[in-house]
């Protein structure tokens, strides 16, 4: 999940400490955004942030209480960030949601990991990529439906997809779902790769393959 912002960011701090750049926050932000609009948020080292714009305004936000998880499916559907966008601006236009709002005015008021699994079902649909992703690869949707079937709880997508993700109190209920839906889902999950993981990595409890 915008592995390659994370890497340019760390190419960026590689770069500056090789070659002794002495950047300052601002000049560092604005580089950050240059290469990319996920970069800035990788730049601060929080671990999660409000980020407004086209990537460049982050405000990072108080720890979580607590230690979520996080089950990821990578399923074998490409879905193009430029092409989704496209699409986007193509389809109707929509109210834009309050949920984040909400939700991160719940965080700055110590949120912690059970309460934030009961946020998922009102940030189902808090994605606007969602109906552009579909259209651009349509088995993305029946895969949502049977992951939601075999898990009983609403799944996301991550940024313009095709990543899928579902919440949990801590990474190790993550890891014991994603081992069951290996067993229960091999057929709908072909192909796919499962991560368990919190939010913070870089590395995974557990995974498949």
């Amino acid at each position: 999940l915008a592995g390659g912002s994370s890497n340019a960011a760390a190419a960026l701090e590689l770069a500056a400490a090789c070659w002794g750049l002495g950047l300052s926050a601002e000049m560092r932000l604005e580089l950050a955004s240059i290469l990319g609009s996920d970069v800035p948020f990788f730049m601060t080292g929080a671990p999660a942030a409000l980020v407004e714009g086209r990537g460049e305004r982050v405000t990072p936000l108080p720890p979580l209480t607590g230690r979520p998880g996080l089950l990821l499916v990578a399923p074998p559907l490409a879905v193009s960030t430029a092409r989704a966008f496209a699409r986007f601006d193509e389809l109707p236009a929509r109210d834009r949601p309050t949920v984040t709002d909400e939700l991160v005015a719940a965080w700055r008021a110590d949120l912690d990991a059970p309460a934030l699994v009961g946020w998922a079902e009102r940030l189902r649909a808090s994605n606007d990529l969602w109906p552009a992703a579909v259209l651009l690869a349509p088995g993305l949707e029946a895969l949502r439906a049977a992951l939601e079937a075999g898990t009983d709880r609403p799944w996301l997508m991550s940024g313009s997809g095709s990543s899928l993700f579902t919440l949990y109190a801590s990474p190790d209920e993550a890891a014991e779902a994603g081992q069951r839906l290996t067993r229960e889902m091999s057929a709908e999950l072909t192909g796919a790769r499962l991560y368990a993981t919190d939010l913070h990595g870089p590395d995974p409890v557990w995974r498949q393959p």
